[in-house]
């Protein structure tokens, strides 16, 4: 679907529009970590260190897994309540960091229908904003996923196609999983009035989107529909490793690389494989700074599949590891009374950055 859309309103509004191999034009930052599930004391925190980075154009966020202290469950009270407080949380989010008009994807936290209907409100979710309209693997929708894609269409909402093709499953490599994956987009199209893509391969054994095959996936297929079939595409950006390591980093520099040279625009960080909540705005800010860029130098695919592999060397190792790298949740990582990044981090964010200048990046 050759169309652009506009998302959040007034001053804060943005245009996601079909992006082309290598375009100049600055990939669109979408901060967040859709799905990842994060108790409530530190929900607020964690999507205002991104919501606050300057680099950051529209906003998502985890699912909260209890409200006042009770654990949320599939088809209870608590996911209603759940959908709405978390909408709650944006809205305040949006005002306390000077944008109230900000573009949202939300409603993460629930897993079935009940939380977009709860949400579906203009002092909630907006007509300006997105919601997931997720497929299974491979190829199948249930009729939950079908009632969102209606009620959105009756709404006024934006739909957001959401396939998590996986690599190294029934399709085989990363080879066969873009071919799924892009039968997922078209399906996604015809079934659910997709406005746009999230491009979210899962590798079957590393998980990571950083991963070497999940990285060609995402290149591939949103070089596919770039040159043969131009819609909105969103990579996003779900690493191994978690907050205050700088193999994080690494792996989002390298994923934010593949994705904008190859059309797409740019979501995340969902750090730690997006399974614990530790994810912050520092790696959000590289993304936006990196995928810039990289937009700005007009940086060529060649030169790209070179500072990727260079990064792999970096962080590969990790993917092998017991028990992953998961890093340290925003408690740990920031001080959340000031709302910025510990020392430590800072530093370990810095010298990264320096490194990726070293290798040709024009931070």
């Amino acid at each position: 679907m050759n169309r652009s859309i506009t998302m959040g309103e007034g001053k804060d509004s943005r245009l996601l529009y079909p992006r082309e191999i290598m375009d100049s034009r600055p990939p669109i930052v979408w901060a967040g970590n859709p799905g990842v599930p994060t108790p409530e004391r530190i929900f607020k925190s964690s999507v205002r260190s991104w919501a606050q980075e300057p680099v950051v154009d529209l906003i998502t966020c985890g699912s909260l897994v209890d409200v006042d202290g009770i654990q949320v469950r599939t088809g209870s009270v608590c996911e209603l309540i759940a959908s709405r407080r978390e909408l709650t949380y944006l809205k305040q989010v949006r005002e306390e960091t000077g944008r109230p008009g900000i573009g949202m994807l939300a409603a993460e936290s629930s897993v079935t229908e009940i939380g977009d209907l709860a949400a579906t409100h203009p002092d909630l979710l907006r007509p300006c904003d997105a919601h997931l309209v997720a497929m299974f693997n491979e190829l199948m929708i249930d009729q939950g996923n079908m009632l969102r894609a209606a009620n959105s269409l009756y709404y006024g909402m934006i739909n957001a196609s959401l396939a998590t093709v996986m690599v190294g499953g029934l399709a085989g490599d990363a080879h066969g999983a873009a071919v799924v994956q892009v039968a997922s987009f078209l399906a996604a199209n015809i079934v659910c009035l997709a406005d746009y893509h999230l491009l979210h391969p899962i590798h079957i054994h590393y998980v990571a989107t950083s991963a070497r095959g999940c990285m060609w996936l995402q290149s591939a297929v949103s070089q596919a529909f770039a040159r043969n079939a131009p819609a909105v595409i969103v990579g996003d950006i779900y690493p191994k490793s978690g907050a205050v390591t700088k193999e994080l980093l690494y792996e989002v520099a390298a994923n934010t690389l593949a994705i904008t040279v190859s059309g797409g625009h740019l979501e995340g960080v969902g750090s730690a494989d997006g399974a614990l909540p530790n994810g912050t705005g520092v790696e959000v800010r590289l993304m936006g700074e990196v995928g810039h860029a990289a937009a700005r130098q007009k940086m060529n695919l060649q030169e790209a599949n070179r500072i990727i592999l260079l990064l792999l060397d970096k962080y590969e190792p990790v993917f092998s590891k017991n028990g992953g790298n998961p890093g340290k949740s925003i408690e740990e990582a920031y001080n959340l009374e000031k709302l910025q990044p510990t020392e430590e981090w800072q530093s370990m964010y810095q010298s990264v950055k320096q490194e990726l200048i070293e290798l040709g990046i024009d931070l």
